[in-house]
């Protein structure tokens, strides 16, 4: 398969490697290439290498603000609408903030939604606190799943440890419906929240993004 890896400095991608042994992730770390062609075209704004690992890693602490590339456009407009500086992409949700990062995921801005502290941190900083969340939270617990806290990364694993993009979907977009099934995208609009899609009925049908998702996801 003919993926792209992404270039990213090892503190990085050491922090999000250990995210994915404490939280047992065992997805590959790597997205298709069709979907980030989209979400750059929508946003006008490219993602640098650090954006797409973080996207990519598929742990726990960064999937709980469910950061899917074709929620990114929706995600960033609305965050915007709230305030957040225009320059961020929004990357998700937390429960009293935007999550926002520049193009080249230099550092995290977490815009509140309410009375919260706003706050601008090194994305490596804002890992290193979900880092030490995951540790407490398997601590407490008396299961196998206990032992991950004290799994070590050695330099092997961080050879092995490639995010990466999927250069072989860079074809059209492929995405499926409860309903109606398998489809394939003919475009996205305002701001990537609706999509036009050809089902395998041969119907054209313009539907909400949030009730689709990407095929095999």
């Amino acid at each position: 398969m003919p993926v792209k890896s992404l270039e990213i400095p090892t503190p990085l991608k050491r922090r999000l490697l250990h995210l994915r042994i404490l939280s047992g992730t065992e997805t590959e770390p790597v997205l298709p290439g069709s979907a980030v062609q989209s979400c750059m075209r929508l946003l006008e704004k490219p993602l640098g290498d650090a954006v797409l690992a973080f996207l990519a890693n598929g742990d726990d602490r960064t999937l709980r603000m469910d950061p899917r590339l074709p929620l990114l456009p929706q995600y960033t407009r609305e965050a915007h609408d709230a305030g957040m500086p225009r320059g961020l992409i929004c990357l998700g949700k937390l429960p009293n903030h935007y999550f926002g990062v520049p193009p080249s995921g230099a550092y995290a801005h977490l815009f509140p939604t309410d009375d919260a502290e706003e706050r601008q941190l090194p994305l490596e900083q804002w890992l290193d606190e979900q880092i030490a969340i995951s540790i407490e939270q398997l601590r407490d617990v008396e299961t196998d799943e206990k032992g991950r806290v004290f799994q070590s990364i050695s330099e092997d694993d961080l050879a092995a440890f490639s995010p990466g993009v999927d250069l072989a979907a860079d074809g059209a977009r492929k995405v499926t419906h409860p309903k109606f099934g398998d489809g394939e995208v003919l475009r996205e609009f305002e701001a990537g929240t609706k999509m036009e899609i050809r089902f395998a009925d041969g119907q054209v049908r313009t539907l909400l993004s949030r009730f689709v998702q990407d095929a095999g996801a």
